[in-house]
């Protein structure tokens, strides 16, 4: 592999990075959200601000309103499916 080859896969291999942290830094911000206001008051906006990035970062990355919701909810059946998956039925 050429050094500039390399030098390309690490800027990816970065920016996924950055962009994973930013949608984490995203559905955190949402669930703390839900968490104080109701559901009608959580906004992009509020959720951007609350996350520290810009309004387009959050449509950018995650998409709508709506999309961030279904993510969150996402997040927490997976949470729910591995909390489910460690259970032992015969305890």
């Amino acid at each position: 592999m050429s050094p500039k080859t390399a030098a390309v896969n690490a800027t990816v291999g970065l920016r996924d990075r950055n962009k994973a942290k930013r949608r984490d830094a995203i559905l955190d911000s949402t669930m703390a959200l839900l968490a104080e206001l109701p559901i009608a008051n959580v906004t992009i906006d509020r959720i951007a601000a609350h996350a520290e990035l810009a309004p387009a970062t959050v449509y950018n990355l995650m998409g709508s309103r709506e999309e961030v919701m279904a993510a969150c909810i996402n997040r927490v059946l997976d949470g729910v499916v591995d909390r489910l998956l460690v259970i032992d039925i015969d305890a």
